[in-house]
């Protein structure tokens, strides 16, 4: 049985809690605020563009929470890199994706704040990026984001929740920070909702985004102890 399998059925027996971000109120908003969660150092970080919970620890986001602000994206994203974000908060960083497989994964994708400067700004704070792997990165999770704009050119809310997994066996990078096993995604319209699980490895190369729905509606959150 694959990891990823053994995986879901084990959050089908153990999932106590929904899938939901109650935390976050992620709304169409400029307003910033930061506060810190003792436990592994993590950080609740409400932005323009998104909602995150970052983990110092593991040098990655956890949660991630959007409305998609721009269905139609206006804005050029050449020439354009990650960078720290006004906050001092120990974030993965360009080390962290040099030389392996893993691509610097958007959470809050840019495409769909690139209707605003400012928004569009901050989903390129490493705040929001992921080690993503490659073949998920530019495919499948590429493909879902372009689906959500399409969404918002028929639904005047559109809304997205990752949770971003980290079970014991994750990968600590030697650069510091601690690879994903999976993503789980969200999507909220109108009275209908999709959720959706990520293997974060090359077994998702050549599949559709599609291939990855879920039927699974509840969640055990998954940090590393």
């Amino acid at each position: 049985m694959k990891r990823s399998t053994q995986l879901i059925l084990t959050l089908a027996v153990l999932g106590t809690a929904w899938f939901t971000f109650s935390s976050f109120t992620t709304t169409k908003t400029t307003v910033e605020e930061i506060t810190t969660n003792s436990e592994q150092d993590i950080q609740n970080v409400y932005l323009g563009a998104y909602s995150v919970l970052y983990s110092q620890e593991l040098e990655q986001p956890v949660e991630v929470s959007f409305i998609v602000n721009c269905a139609i994206p206006e804005l050029d994203r050449s020439g354009k890199n990650f960078k720290s974000s006004p906050y001092d908060i120990k974030t993965s960083d360009n080390d962290d994706y040099k030389n392996n497989v893993w691509d610097k994964g958007h959470m809050a994708p840019a495409a769909s704040f690139a209707c605003n400067a400012a928004q569009f700004n901050q989903t390129f704070y490493w705040l929001n990026s992921a080690l993503q792997h490659e073949a998920l990165n530019r495919g499948p999770w590429k493909e879902v984001e372009a689906f959500e704009r399409e969404l918002a050119k028929v639904f005047d809310t559109v809304r997205v929740d990752i949770l971003v997994d980290f079970p014991a066996w994750c990968e600590v990078l030697e650069t510091g920070a601690t690879v994903p096993d999976a993503f789980r995604r969200h999507i909220q319209f109108g009275d209908q909702d999709v959720w959706l699980y990520f293997p974060n490895d090359s077994t998702v190369k050549g599949k559709d985004w599609s291939e990855f729905k879920t039927a699974l509606r509840r969640f055990e959150p998954s940090l590393k102890r």
